[in-house]
């Protein structure tokens, strides 16, 4: 279960009020990756941003003939959140490198 104070800890909502961060506690929603499983693909419409509870992100682009990391996510860290401040669909690729658990919570909140 996911508690309020998990957000508390993250520095992306330390910005927002104790209620504030019940209401993300309500709404979040926990979800467990193998490794090589696709949290998100590039181009994906977008509703969520996630924060990696256990485990390893990558964060990268494909081409034709490969793929390059653009970012690794650990434990604490806030992924996915760009396009609520574009409004675009997902710009990069989210995969598990390990069995990982991540949160999800709605734009909407």
């Amino acid at each position: 279960m996911i508690t309020r104070e998990f957000f508390a800890a993250i520095e992306f909502f330390q910005v927002f009020s104790s209620e504030s961060h019940e209401r993300f506690a309500l709404a979040a929603k926990e979800h467990s990756f193998q490794r090589g499983d696709t949290v998100f693909a590039e181009g994906d419409e977008a509703e969520h941003l996630y924060v990696v509870n256990r485990g390893r992100i990558a964060i990268a682009n494909r081409n034709i003939d490969r793929e390059s990391l653009l970012a690794l996510m650990g434990t604490g860290d806030l992924f996915g959140e760009m396009a609520l401040f574009d409004g675009q669909g997902r710009s990069a690729l989210a995969r598990a490198l390990e069995p990982s658990e991540v949160v999800s919570v709605p734009f909407s909140v």
